[in-house]
């Protein structure tokens, strides 16, 4: 089991492309990420949250449930008559559910790209798949792919995929109005990035083409281009300007100095297996979302002194109404250093470990 990544395949043979990004931008550090650190730590005092890693099978029905159900309201948005008042309906239906299901669908995939939904990496991807039937586009595998990136190099420039690009930090303007647009539109430019930062497809990305292409034309064929639209559309709000999207946000944009990953702990958990515990998860990829609570219940004393939300909305209207905040508020590193190598002792996190390498083992 890796346990430094949770699940995926090893990625030390792939040539990323250079990125010219103005580090100065952002917040830089020679500092390795955080999460390793911490890891060490917590195991070295609490040896039994080992006991916490694993699958967790159950995982599977609700994201089943989920996906027959998208497929199911696509049809029936299908079967309207096509007049102003039903494009209104088929529009607040996927304001209101589409989208929800859509990003449960899409936290699935998470799950299963750390290889936390079924006993083996091919059953993980198997699943996975199977979630990304009712996206309408090809995204389990290269998730999977480029979220081992984030992981593993997580704020190393040109390699985490989760970094704005150099054009989003050069082009767009830092007020209000354009950081709405961007929160409206953050899908299309994780597509852009993704773009820009591709390697050559592997053979899981080629099946999963595959697999959609004949997905798709299959509802295409029952459904119409209307169903088809409508669970595209479901995938747009889902992942751009909706709370449960807030997370892309929240989880790693600086809101307090010093602090790289932050933690949600609201009601939206239920319907995105505990993503919002992501500080947990970056400490232990390999303990499923569904454990995430039960492992900030045995050490809580990592965990609360963080900063942390209790609202996604909250953390939208922040994002795009403060001053402070807009897409350079990241930690950056230039190369992924060793995780044995300190970093300083300014950084909040490091800080509280610091406080607390005295524990008693548990």
């Amino acid at each position: 089991m890796v346990v430094g990544n949770g699940g995926g395949e090893s990625d030390r043979s792939v040539s990323w492309p250079r990125e010219a990004l103005d580090v100065s931008e952002f917040t830089y550090t020679e500092a390795p990420e955080p999460h390793a650190v911490r890891r060490r730590t917590i195991l070295a005092a609490h040896p039994s949250i080992r006991d916490l890693y694993g699958y967790d099978r159950f995982s599977i029905p609700p994201m089943l449930a989920a996906v027959a159900l998208q497929l199911a309201l696509a049809a029936w948005v299908s079967s309207w008559p096509q007049t102003g008042t039903s494009m209104v309906a088929a529009g607040l239906l996927a304001l209101f559910v589409g989208s929800v299901l859509h990003h449960h669908s899409s936290m699935f995939i998470h799950e299963a790209s750390h290889d936390n939904c079924a006993p083996t990496p091919a059953e993980n991807r198997f699943w996975a798949m199977i979630a990304n039937a009712s996206q309408g586009l090809p995204a389990a595998m290269t998730f999977r792919k480029y979220h081992m990136r984030h992981h593993g190099h997580l704020g190393v420039v040109g390699v985490d995929a989760d970094l704005p690009a150099a054009w989003e930090v050069a082009s767009l303007p830092r007020t209000r109005f354009s950081k709405g647009l961007w929160v409206f539109f953050l899908f299309g430019f994780w597509v852009a990035r993704g773009w820009e930062r591709r390697t050559p497809l592997n053979r899981h990305e080629v099946i999963n083409l595959i697999w959609i292409l004949a997905v798709d034309a299959l509802i295409l064929a029952t459904m119409g281009p209307v169903g088809l639209a409508w669970l595209l559309l479901s995938g747009l709000i889902g992942h751009s300007f909706h709370p449960v999207a807030a997370h892309f946000i929240h989880e790693h944009y600086v809101f307090e100095e010093g602090q790289e990953t932050y933690s949600y702990y609201g009601v939206l958990n239920w319907v995105t297996y505990n993503v919002g515990y992501h500080v947990e998860h970056h400490d232990f990829p390999s303990v499923p979302g569904s454990r995430l609570p039960e492992l900030h219940a045995r050490i809580p004393q990592y965990y609360t002194p963080l900063v942390s939300h209790r609202s996604w909305t909250a953390v939208l209207v922040d994002f795009v109404v403060s001053t402070r905040m807009d897409w350079t508020r990241r930690i950056v590193r230039g190369h992924r250093l060793g995780g044995d190598t300190p970093y300083p002792a300014t950084l909040r996190e490091q800080a509280l470990l610091t406080t607390l390498e005295t524990v008693t083992p548990a």
